[in-house]
């Protein structure tokens, strides 16, 4: 019996990465840049709702390094704020290993990884003591380690990609030592590659890093029809059990292009096939139907748990509009709460930090396309 292709779950790198192909060819021509001497690439940064894939995405540009030989120096920041000094650490790890290897020929991630574990495809978290409140010590640390890294790995031929994940969560000191670390050392052309991943909030907070603001930046969405139907049928044809075309269709609408989505109904679809050599139209409509299921009981009674009553005030009117008109705005939320938009702007900011909602021009949308219609379905005391 074939083994279920779809892999619904946190960090689950799909079978086929279906609608990414911009970031692949970016993320690939920064890393060939950087290997060319005196050359540095701007900051490669991925924003979007959660669930799009910016950490399978993360971890697709650390696969690349790795066949160039280069290690990746991976951080996952927490609320606290923090990412110097877990960067650091990790630089150390890379350095200490790196220097311990046998001397001579270019690096090879196998070796490496088996000698420490510093691909980098894990986070770390490390406690360190910080001597004023302004970072000025970690500053110099922080260039003083990567100066370190990189040296060590020049002597290998190798260069060094270094990934942010939860990149929103970094506290404004944080993200400035690093951007003015990364800024000052541009003309030294380090074989140095930076790529960044957070939520859309992370573009408006951090305005203030000039430097980010001339990176490469990146909006992850919802994957359009073509990619959809492409990450459903080529997943289950290639293991054994095709789609049949009248099939895709409902799979296709219900997920709304959602990867996290995409991948629930696809699993489900390939499970009520589990005896048969095909996925018909009837497997599809049955996979929806527990593909909804899954998602409510999951995914959005979770973002629904963490929000304020005053906040599923909005999300009901907010799902009431997008209904009836297929769309809708702030001020339209506030016009059906019988408030004023200023009044809501704090609810707004909420749910826009949260990632249950994002900005689209002058627009909202909910960040899971099946989320307002769920929304719908709850009584109005839930």
């Amino acid at each position: 019996m074939q083994a279920n292709p779809f892999r619904p779950g946190f960090n689950q790198a799909p079978p086929v990465l279906a609608g990414r192909s911009a970031v692949q060819a970016a993320a690939l021509d920064a890393l060939e840049a950087a290997a060319r001497p005196g050359v540095t690439p701007r900051p490669l940064v991925l924003v979007g709702a959660r669930g799009v894939g910016k950490t399978v995405l993360l971890g697709e540009v650390a696969a690349e390094a790795a066949a160039l030989g280069w290690p990746t120096a991976s951080i996952e920041v927490r609320q606290s704020g923090v990412l110097v000094a877990p960067l650091i650490e990790r630089l150390g790890m890379i350095t200490d290993t790196v220097r311990e290897l046998p001397a001579g020929g270019r690096l090879s991630i196998d070796t490496l990884t088996a000698k420490a574990g510093v691909l980098g495809l894990v986070d770390v978290t490390v406690a360190a003591a910080r001597k004023d409140s302004r970072g000025t010590a970690t500053a110099f640390a922080l260039e003083t380690a990567l100066a370190d890294c990189l040296e060590v790995l020049a002597d290998r031929h190798s260069g060094l990609l270094v990934t942010v994940d939860e990149a929103q969560f970094t506290a404004r000191e944080e993200m400035h030592e690093l951007a003015a670390t990364l800024q000052q050392h541009v003309p030294d052309g380090w074989p140095l590659v930076v790529s960044l991943a957070g939520l859309p909030s992370l573009r408006a907070g951090q305005r203030h890093v000039t430097y980010l603001e001339r990176a490469e930046w990146h909006e992850l969405g919802l994957l359009d029809r073509a990619a959809t139907e492409r990450a459903l049928r080529e997943p289950a044809s290639a293991a054994g059990k095709p789609m049949d075309s009248d099939a895709v269709e409902p799979l296709v609408d219900a997920s709304g292009g959602y990867p996290y989505a995409i991948q629930v109904f696809g699993s489900w679809a390939w499970r009520s096939a589990r005896h048969d050599t095909r996925i018909t139209r009837e497997h599809a409509l049955g996979a929806v139907t527990r593909g909804n299921e899954e998602l409510g009981a999951g995914l959005y009674a979770s973002r629904w748990g963490e929000t304020s009553a005053r906040g599923r005030s909005y999300l009901r009117a907010a799902a009431r509009l997008f209904d009836e008109q297929g769309r809708f705005s702030g001020g339209e939320v506030a016009e059906r709460l019988g408030v004023s938009a200023k009044e809501l702007s704090y609810l707004r900011s909420r749910l826009l930090q949260q990632g249950t909602l994002y900005a689209y021009g002058r627009e909202l949308r909910f960040a899971f396309p099946g989320m307002a219609a769920w929304i719908l379905t709850l009584h109005d005391d839930d």
